[in-house]
């Protein structure tokens, strides 16, 4: 891979108001939840948590659901193979795009 920064590869999510973000980890058979910061940075990766958004009216969805998130609120400065980014879900979402671009062109030519 060319890259060789890991905010190439962060997202974040913001919550207003009441709202809330929770992280959900299985460490030896038991659930460990911890609640996040207002504003989120995190990747996508192969070993991580899931990441819940927590409404104030009671109810919650999963964010990125299927897929485990690293928290990335703050910088380590380690090795850039250690961060475990899963690149298969980077080239898919890549791909979802390129294939939006593509239909859109040949929609285009067609029209004329």
């Amino acid at each position: 891979m060319n890259h060789i920064n890991i905010y190439d590869f962060c997202g974040r999510q913001k919550f207003k108001g009441q709202d809330y973000g929770t992280t959900e980890t299985i460490i030896n058979d038991k659930v460990m939840i911890e609640k996040q910061q207002k504003v989120t940075r995190y990747y996508i990766s192969t070993k991580g948590s899931s990441f819940m958004k927590n409404y104030a009216k009671g109810t919650a969805e999963v964010i990125n659901k299927g897929y485990q998130i690293t928290i990335f609120n703050t910088f380590l400065n380690k090795e850039f193979d250690k961060y475990n980014i899963n690149y298969q879900f980077y080239i898919k979402e890549c791909n979802k795009e390129l294939d939006n671009i593509l239909n859109k062109q040949l929609q285009l030519k067609f029209m004329n």
